[in-house]
């Protein structure tokens, strides 16, 4: 939860022990197992194929920028151009045939809980509840 990470959607409510199914798209998934997290976004289909948002990022005409001043047609300070620099555009989605156990990590309410999610070719195979911990005690763990 501290830190880079990966994303990682439910497109359909699946069981996890522990949690009311309805509660699990509620849930923002985070993983840190898949690839060097690079705020990359996996989705776990309906029919529980793992796949990934292909995208790129663009050049955002500073005229479109937050902190863009049109009264004066250009920044306030020379690094308030920074601000909305880039922008994430969504190309689509790709299966991703890995086999092997991730970990995901949500919060809801005030606990976290985690999960490993086992895969074979791509395909959910197992969901496995690991623990579910207060808040408080897993940032003071990542301190």
């Amino acid at each position: 939860m501290i830190g880079l990470s990966d994303e990682v959607i439910f497109e359909k409510d699946i069981k996890l022990p522990k949690l009311d199914k309805s509660t699990i798209s509620s849930i923002k998934w985070q993983t840190k197992s898949l690839s060097t997290p690079n705020r990359n976004v996996y989705k776990i289909t309906e029919d529980s194929q793992l796949i990934k948002e292909v995208w790129h990022s663009e050049i955002v005409p500073k005229e479109e920028r937050p902190k863009y001043d049109n009264e004066i047609n250009g920044f306030r300070k020379k690094w308030h151009s920074a601000f909305g620099m880039r922008k994430k555009v969504t190309e689509g989605w790709k299966k991703i045939y890995y086999s092997g156990n991730i970990k995901i990590y949500g919060k809801y309410i005030n606990l976290i809980y985690t999960y490993e999610l086992t895969f074979n070719h791509g395909k959910l195979t197992n969901v496995k509840f690991i623990k579910k911990q207060k808040l408080s005690e897993h940032l003071k763990r990542k301190k």
